[in-house]
């Protein structure tokens, strides 16, 4: 609403797509290239308007502009047809299956059958849905849903799947098969931030199929019932009227007040019971037998009305709530996309504070899958809030210095410095909670020793503290070295490339790497 308010444009599913196939291919460029690139338009766009949100959407409105392809049109336009898809084969399976159904009978349509395949076959995957979008706090005090949960949710990606699928076929193809395949196995990486828009998508798709097959269904129904008139009523050697009649009281119950002809009669339910042994509603001696005509009419009266409005309130109608609200949520979730893992908050400091190289980065010396933000003068963009510090035990810095420094390079206030990386992990369980308790620090700077191989103790502290944190804040290691004189200095490309691909490989979308000291001008 205040993005509204305001007039700003928001975040559509192909933006999101875009962003990330340009990150993608960023990680092909040079350290040069990106700057460069990143410093022009930034003064074009006007770097210090607006939030890091607006900025980041006017910096892909120009990449566009410059002719910059759009995988995200593609990806939308691959969704639209396989929701088209979706609904022409659940439409066509609701009215073949009735209008087949109503057509070729030739006896009166059991409605125990007919009511359990066009009513009761929604109502379950209605459950399904859900048992689906429930928080998973809900449903594990429930016995055997926490597995059909994660049973669901695990099948909920073969639809994206699908239009990615779609997408990389022409004429929808967004780039080579190849380099959309990469594309697309990194996007699933990032599932931390895209997974509820991807998870709500693909539950709006499967809604629009059902929803669909009971559209289908309905429609069959009726015009089906004007063009055949077809019989309807009950068999069962198990039941007996008054429980078929009861039965039909509950499922009535909701309506039965405002329509009370949608309801049935216990003299309705006995006389419209019939047995395959009876010839009249076999076929044979149809057309001589003239009591046909009473039953028929007699059933058609007592059945139709309570079947029509059957699948309209339990199969129609919560079906277009589902899709709608599945629609909605993803939506809700994609028009309020943060934009905010590390590399939309290394995009803001290109954008904001274009860096001055102070010597020609080659590929050799960047790897340009590694995208380390070093060897610039200047400090980064500000982060917003303020930031706890992390240091390392070994880091040879005392406090003042250490503020100094992180403030200098991120360019945000240092709230606390804490200690952890001893032989005792009790004050690193500590510092952890103490973290996890500071909601206004929105950053953590994890201090180490370039030189140390990034082990396990520090992945397993890391991953512990994205533990506590939850999904949002950004966390920065921050590599210190020193020179061959004992001075800080920026740490060799050798030191982080360690450290940046295990960084990388842990699939941490708000971690990232920088140098403590930047190399200074020559």
């Amino acid at each position: 609403m205040r993005d509204r308010a305001l007039g700003l444009r928001r975040p559509t599913l192909a933006d999101l797509v875009d962003f990330e196939y340009r990150f993608f291919l960023d990680e092909r460029l040079t350290l040069r290239e990106v700057r460069e690139r990143d410093a022009a338009l930034g003064l074009r766009i006007g770097s210090r308007e607006g939030d890091r949100r607006a900025l980041c959407l006017r910096w892909l409105d120009a990449l566009r502009a410059e002719g910059a392809p759009s995988p995200g049109e593609r990806v939308e336009h691959a969704r639209q047809l396989v929701g088209a898809i979706l609904a022409i084969v659940g439409f066509s399976l609701g009215a073949s299956l009735v209008g087949g159904w109503l057509a070729l009978t030739r006896e009166p349509v059991n409605v125990l059958y007919f009511w359990a395949i066009t009513v009761g076959l929604p109502l379950v995957t209605l459950l399904l849905w859900l048992v689906a979008v429930l928080p998973k706090t809900w449903v594990r005090w429930l016995p055997g849903l926490g597995g059909l949960r994660a049973l669901l949710r695990a099948v909920g990606p073969a639809v994206p799947a699908l239009v990615a699928r779609v997408s990389g076929v022409w004429p929808f193809r967004a780039a080579p098969r190849d380099e959309w395949r990469a594309f697309w196995a990194r996007l699933r990486g990032l599932d931390w931030v895209y997974g509820p828009a991807r998870f709500w998508l693909a539950v709006e798709l499967t809604q629009r199929l059902v929803l669909a097959f009971s559209l289908g269904a309905v429609g069959a129904f009726v015009a089906l019932s004007y063009a055949t008139d077809p019989s309807f009523g009950w068999r069962s050697t198990l039941l007996s009227p008054s429980e078929v009649h009861a039965a039909t009281q509950v499922v009535s119950a909701p309506w039965s007040w405002a329509v009370p002809g949608a309801a049935l009669t216990l003299a309705e339910v006995r006389d419209t019971r019939y047995s395959s042994l009876d010839l009249r509603y076999t076929g044979v001696g149809w057309p001589s037998d003239r009591s046909r005509t009473s039953r028929r009419g007699e059933a058609w009266a007592a059945w139709w009305p309570f079947l029509l409005v059957s699948m309209l309130f339990y199969a129609l109608v919560p079906r277009l709530l589902t899709n709608a609200f599945s629609r909605w949520k993803a939506n809700r979730f994609i028009r309020r996309a943060p934009l905010d893992h590390a590399d939309f908050q290394k995009l803001v400091e290109r954008l904001r504070r274009p860096p001055v190289d102070t010597r020609s980065p080659t590929a050799e010396e960047h790897p340009p899958d590694l995208a380390l933000d070093a060897r610039v003068t200047g400090p980064s963009a500000p982060l917003e809030g303020t930031c706890q510090v992390v240091l390392w035990e070994g880091v040879d810095l005392d406090e003042p210095e250490v503020r100094r420094r992180v403030e200098g390079r991120l360019g945000t206030e240092v709230g606390g410095v804490f200690s952890v990386g001893g032989v005792d992990l009790e004050p690193d369980a500590r510092v952890l909670q103490a973290l996890a308790r500071d909601a206004k620090a929105d950053a953590i700077a994890v201090l180490v020793e370039a030189w140390e191989p990034p082990s396990g103790d520090y992945l397993d502290f890391l991953a512990e503290l994205r533990r506590h944190l939850g999904k949002g804040r950004i966390v920065t290691v921050l590599l210190f070295d020193r020179d061959g004189r004992g001075r800080p200095a920026a740490p060799s490309a050798e030191r982080s490339r360690p450290w940046l691909q295990r960084i990388a490989a842990m699939g941490d979308p708000w971690l990232r790497v920088l140098p403590l000291v930047e190399e200074e001008a020559q």
